[in-house]
């Protein structure tokens, strides 16, 4: 079963060494389940303060280098779309 996040889901720490079961609420996170690349056309410039790749390439062999995430058109809008101090 799918669980949806919102920015009133609370997030169990009770791994966490500074705070050991207690629950925090974030307002200044998002999850998107889908494609990124898409989402990053729709946002104004100057936007984000970060953006995650967890797997940038997924496909070594240069015959499927078409379906990797870091492209140049997509490099062009991650730095419009970032911060001007915005990470990767």
């Amino acid at each position: 079963e799918e669980k949806k996040i919102d920015s009133t889901t609370s997030i169990s720490s009770e791994n966490s060494d500074d705070a050991p079961n207690k629950e925090m609420t974030y307002d200044n996170v998002r999850i998107l389940q889908g494609d990124g690349v898409k989402l990053l056309s729709h946002l104004p410039c100057k936007y984000l303060d970060a953006i995650l790749i967890t797997f940038p390439d997924p496909w070594p062999k240069e015959g499927h280098s078409h379906w990797r995430v870091v492209q140049p058109n997509v490099l062009v809008e991650m730095h419009r779309v970032l911060k001007c101090d915005g990470e990767v």
